[in-house]
């Protein structure tokens, strides 16, 4: 789901290729839309759960995060076939992208129509059950000061890293069923993508060298 202002977005290849079934060789382009599910109540902040020496965890309103920002280096698709085997490297079919994309998960549009195009690319036709996206690094600040573990307080308008569990080795997978056809393009090809902040949120870990560890909810 991203294009730099916010939204620059391109991405490096991903080294698996695969053939989806029924495709003959033929190819379409596909894109990658992104949206936010709207925050309708803030959800409240809970301190002090499983604290420990390390840090602690709690829930965290959506609405005290000032930005969440990822740099996303690959994104890849499932054949909707093999998705039983996810862990086959072999299986992934990437979609062709440039460059390190950047973006800014608080900034997405809540209304699907408006969805931004986080990526765009050339693909085997046919039907895919899967996306992930693999983040090489992201941030997070806040608004306003939030107390972790009764002893930690993260600071507001300061820039923390973020460490996003397995993102490196198995990426962020969503389940999405969708086609992508030869007589088709572009938006008709599309997998829709929708961020979860609330979820996203509901368990924030800082780690014992002060980094946030949190991982990116996406439908």
């Amino acid at each position: 789901m991203r294009f730099r202002t916010p939204y620059v977005f391109a991405l490096a290849l991903l080294s698996a290729v695969a053939a989806c079934s029924s495709t003959n060789g033929l190819t379409a382009t596909s894109q990658v839309r992104l949206s936010q599910m709207p925050i309708t109540a803030s959800q409240p902040m809970v301190t002090g759960i499983n604290a420990d020496a390390s840090g602690g965890a709690a829930a965290i309103a959506a609405d005290t995060v000032k930005s969440l920002t990822v740099m996303v280096d690959s994104i890849s698709y499932l054949p909707q076939a093999d998705t039983a085997d996810s862990a086959s490297a072999a299986s992934w079919v990437s979609l062709p992208l440039g460059s390190l994309v950047q973006i800014d998960l608080t900034t997405l549009p809540t209304d699907s129509a408006s969805a931004i195009v986080l990526a765009s690319g050339t693909v085997p036709v046919g039907t895919y059950g899967m996306v992930r996206l693999f983040v090489d690094s992201a941030s997070i600040a806040f608004k306003g000061p939030i107390a972790l573990g009764g002893a930690l307080t993260l600071k507001a308008d300061t820039t923390y890293a973020v460490t996003i569990p397995s993102s490196a080795q198995t990426g962020i997978k969503t389940h999405v069923t969708f086609t992508v056809s030869a007589d088709q393009g572009g938006a008709a090809n599309a997998a829709y993508l929708l961020f979860d902040p609330a979820a996203t949120y509901a368990n924030v870990t800082v780690t014992g060298s002060g980094s946030v560890m949190l991982a990116p909810v996406i439908h």
